[in-house]
């Protein structure tokens, strides 16, 4: 990759990191300069990743927006933004990439080949430290959304699908379908999905009005879990 195509804001950015940060600035530049890392440009509703269709590369998000979404799931969507990476794990798959992702925001994506990567893994204990740290963080999310999920409360079982709506959405909601399709999805009836709703809204946790739902105290969200 050239390294004019970052700015100096960009470069040192991208140097702090979670995947990068300790780093020497002569080895952080070298996997910039290498070719192996490269810059590519997406416009808006592309679909970047699927389960045929997918770079095995570690990936991060210089400009832009997307919606990942796994297949596995109905409803279960989040938006990944700038400065995020994502197919981190993916390179040490030999399964199919398992998600979508559909560029929401016309997107610049750095990838760093999985090659480029195991390398400086090899050769550089704090990269390897810091890729351990990322996946254990996110193995560590994922296994409280599982939670979650699981959960026989209904209440924390819409908590859980109007977070991941939170990520896709920001505050204010617009549901997709209708609240007997929610249920459904939430495996719950309508009258229980209607009882946790009113619930949260006299916890002054939401306002719905329709299919809009606003959350107006996302703490009271974090605190319930």
């Amino acid at each position: 990759m050239n390294i004019s195509e970052l700015s100096k804001k960009e470069f040192n950015t991208l140097k702090n990191t979670i995947l990068f940060q300790n780093l020497s600035e002569n080895l952080f530049e070298n996997i910039i300069r290498d070719d192996r890392c490269y810059l590519k440009t997406f416009k808006k509703d592309t679909n970047i990743y699927s389960d045929n269709k997918y770079l095995k590369c570690l990936a991060y998000i210089k400009d832009g927006s997307a919606l990942i979404k796994s297949k596995s799931s109905v409803y279960l969507m989040r938006k990944i933004n700038k400065g995020s990476f994502f197919s981190v794990a993916n390179i040490f798959l030999d399964s199919e990439y398992i998600s979508e992702i559909v560029v929401k925001k016309e997107m610049s994506i750095i990838f760093f080949d999985e090659y480029l990567v195991k390398e400086t893994i090899r050769n550089s204990s704090d990269f390897a430290l810091n890729y351990i740290k990322f996946l254990a963080d996110r193995i560590y999310f994922l296994n409280q959304k599982i939670d979650l999920l699981t959960n026989n409360t209904n209440t924390n079982k819409v908590i859980a699908y109007l977070l991941n709506e939170y990520d896709r959405q920001g505050k204010n909601i617009r549901l997709d379908g209708s609240y007997a399709k929610l249920a459904e999805i939430l495996n719950m009836s309508r009258a229980s999905l209607y009882r946790a709703l009113d619930e949260m809204q006299d916890k002054k946790m939401i306002n719905r009005k329709g299919k809009d739902i606003e959350i107006i105290n996302l703490d009271a969200f974090e605190n319930q879990i």
